[in-house]
């Protein structure tokens, strides 16, 4: 059990760090509206998903995972604008 513990915190300190930095260019270039970075990292995401998802054999498809993606990418589509309103 004490390993899995370390395993998860590990987990969550990458998670913190890469998840909580994928923003920064939106400060450093003009995004305008931020559809089009939302575009491009939502594609990113899919993609890297799909060989992830080939290469574990495609695993059974789980209903209420999508549901999270889309409550994540409806989130995501405020983050821009957001993000240049207030810094």
């Amino acid at each position: 059990m004490a390993g899995s513990d370390a395993l998860g915190f590990g987990a969550v300190a990458v998670a913190v760090v890469f998840f909580g930095s994928n923003m920064l260019p939106v400060k450093q270039y003009k995004t305008g509206d931020g559809m089009f970075f939302q575009w491009v990292m939502c594609s990113a995401i899919f993609v890297m998903g799909a060989i992830v998802n080939l290469a574990r054999s495609a695993p059974a498809f789980e209903p209420l995972a999508m549901l999270g993606g889309f409550l994540w990418c409806t989130g995501n589509v405020l983050s821009v604008p957001v993000i240049n309103a207030i810094g």
